[in-house]
């Protein structure tokens, strides 16, 4: 699979049609999910290598593939596509709400040309103005939305919540690839390690945008926006 992509720059679907011809299963005998094969083709652990909270870990057993093949992967993955004229990739569009006047939050993105040249783009969130076109909230980076909800997710009052039958199902994909993560390096009991937060964590740093939507979508809770803050009262 991560030949077929970095050598011949096939996509997910293409593989899922050769996998399938191959009759390739899963453990219990199901085909490759598309959803499968891409957490399978962006997962560091193929190469030796895993992330747990902020920190790095080498696994002890062989890697599947080298660094350097795993990377040109990466880059193949985030290739630009076509998008329909007006759309863009917003990841937390429609997941919050404007405290002050109840309007959905809309995303937008910035370039910025550095003193080298170079150009650095940011996307912000802020205040749709549906139905206040005055609104005075303010704009929120992208990266300051993912630390929020990561400090929300692992909050005492979050620890037991219920989540959609969807973030339900990515949850158990987190967890069977943690496991076995967690078997070959010897961190101890998953059970205790494999948590909303951790994998909540994961999806808001690595996930596609589809997969943070879908996570923050998922939770029962309605989020908005004040001065900059996200909360879970206006």
């Amino acid at each position: 699979m991560f030949h077929r992509v970095a050598q011949f720059g096939h996509s997910g679907r293409t593989l899922k049609k050769w996998l399938d011809r191959t009759e390739i299963t899963t453990r219990n005998g199901k085909k490759l999910t598309l959803s499968m094969i891409y957490y399978i083709l962006k997962c560091p652990f193929n190469y030796g290598k895993f992330s747990y909270g902020d920190n790095w870990y080498r696994s002890s057993h062989k890697p599947l593939i080298t660094e350097e093949i795993y990377n040109q992967v990466q880059k193949q993955l985030i290739a630009p596509r076509k998008a329909k004229w007006g759309s863009k990739g917003y990841a937390f569009k429609h997941c919050f709400r404007c405290a002050s006047c109840g309007s959905e939050l809309v995303g937008d993105e910035k370039f910025r040309r550095r003193l080298d040249g170079s150009i650095r783009h940011h996307i912000y969130y802020h205040c749709s103005r549906q139905v206040d076109y005055d609104c005075p909230e303010r704009y929120i980076s992208e990266q300051e939305v993912v630390n929020q909800l990561i400090k929300i997710i692992s909050s005492h009052e979050f620890k037991n919540m219920e989540v959609s039958e969807k973030v339900r199902g990515m949850y158990e994909r987190y967890r069977t690839v943690t496991h076995e993560v967690l078997i070959q390096t010897n961190l101890g009991d998953e059970e205790t390690r494999i948590t909303l937060k951790s994998f909540g964590t994961y999806i808001l740093r690595n996930g596609t945008n589809q997969e943070k939507a879908d996570f923050v979508q998922g939770l029962p809770i309605q989020l908005y926006l004040h001065n900059r803050n996200l909360q879970t009262t206006k």
